[in-house]
């Protein structure tokens, strides 16, 4: 029976590890703020390279940058040409189709008002073809998608700038539209859920409620920054803290699903924390901001506990609001995670410890004895015999 048992759990273990192994071969994530993403990159043409840029909050992208077009496109020539530099991505498929590419785009030139931004892209030395970002009026970053024809094996896709004309047709410039990621969808799967991809728009982190004390019996307004004065740490070792509440209001631009906390990084734990969100909270935080109000009961927590509110969005992305949450705006994001001290977690023995009798521990030990005498009369009757 134990034997069948384990065949099972093999089974089922190597079942498990091949499903995800499909699953990555199909998806692929080239990150050029990693030393990995960069080496699937190779710039062609000058002033191509790897580094931080305006507004790329400290995250390396890949900077497609040149001063001369060399009009080597046709279709391209009305309009300046194309430059003559830029990146190109290798990339492995394991058959013919069609793969979606969503590009993780910044127009860093916008700050100082550039616009009529273009982008093309050419798979296996095929044509290039034209992106339209002209509605793109922003040095965030932002997410384009693209879709493209790939063959079974080793491909390769070029990403270059096109050229926006002076007034008369001829020559002109190029603002800038660097890279910093792409995600690979290839033929045979379905588009993935990328469990980071999200956008955040706004929020504030308002009240701490410790039991019915808000913010430590200070004003509300601000909880983020009153944690932080006191360590972000709540100590109730002594049993006297039984809940916490967090309220405020967050706004991403994909919809919010649920409302929910994590404690020491195991499975969130979601519930009916969504409140009445009034128009104003939507104004600053976009059309998809919501109110919540997170209860958690404290009553069984013991020893040291990290905790901190999520969001899970509609598209299945799970969001942890604290300091790693990225901000794609002027906005910063507030921090709503904390340590909790319970009393001390003690485990009780498992059957209940009872104290002998003092006659009944005297017969033990007789009996203890006697059996430790008969056994080295053994031992030592069996060495004589030798």
């Amino acid at each position: 029976m134990k034997k069948i048992i384990a065949t099972v759990l093999v089974a089922v273990m190597a079942l498990v590890m091949f499903s995800v192994a499909v699953s990555a071969e199909n998806t692929l994530v080239i990150d050029f703020n990693t030393p990995e993403g960069q080496a699937a990159g190779t710039f062609f043409g000058n002033n191509c390279n790897y580094a931080e840029d305006a507004g790329t909050e400290g995250k390396i992208i890949a900077r497609l940058v040149n001063l001369a077009p060399d009009g080597s496109d046709a279709s391209a020539e009305s309009e300046g040409g194309l430059f003559g530099n830029g990146i190109a991505v290798k990339f492995d498929a394991g058959a013919d189709g069609e793969a979606t590419i969503v590009l993780t785009l910044i127009c860093p030139d916008h700050v100082n008002g550039a616009f009529n931004y273009r982008l093309y892209h050419s798979t296996n030395d095929a044509d290039y073809v034209k992106e339209e970002l002209d509605a793109v009026q922003d040095h965030v970053f932002f997410d384009y998608t693209i879709k493209v024809n790939i063959k079974k094996g080793e491909n390769t896709i070029k990403f270059v700038q096109g050229v926006s004309p002076w007034g008369n047709g001829e020559g002109g410039n190029g603002w800038r539209v660097d890279i910093a990621k792409l995600v690979i969808t290839l033929p045979g799967d379905s588009a993935p859920v990328d469990e980071s991809e999200y956008h955040y728009v706004n929020a504030s982190f308002d009240s701490f409620y410790v039991n019915d004390v808000l913010n430590f019996g200070e004003p509300d307004g601000a909880a983020s920054d009153k944690l932080d004065a006191r360590g972000r740490t709540v100590d109730g070792s002594d049993g006297s803290v039984s809940k916490f509440t967090l309220r405020g209001w967050i706004g991403f631009e994909e919809e919010i699903e649920s409302f929910g906390y994590q404690i020491n990084g195991k499975d969130p734990v979601y519930g009916d924390f969504k409140a009445a969100t009034e128009d104003e909270v939507r104004g600053a935080g976009g059309q998809n901001a919501l109110r919540f109000q997170i209860e958690i009961d404290a009553t069984q927590l013991k020893g040291t506990n990290n905790i901190v509110m999520v969001v899970k969005l509609a598209n299945g992305a799970v969001v942890k609001i604290d300091d790693t949450l990225q901000a794609t705006g002027p906005a910063t994001p507030p921090n709503t995670s904390f340590t909790f001290v319970g009393v001390e977690d003690s485990q009780p023995a498992t059957q209940p410890e009872t104290q002998p009798q003092t006659g009944d521990a005297v017969v033990a030990m007789i009996a203890v004895i006697a059996v430790l005498a008969m056994g080295a009369a053994v031992v030592f009757s069996k060495k004589r015999a030798f």
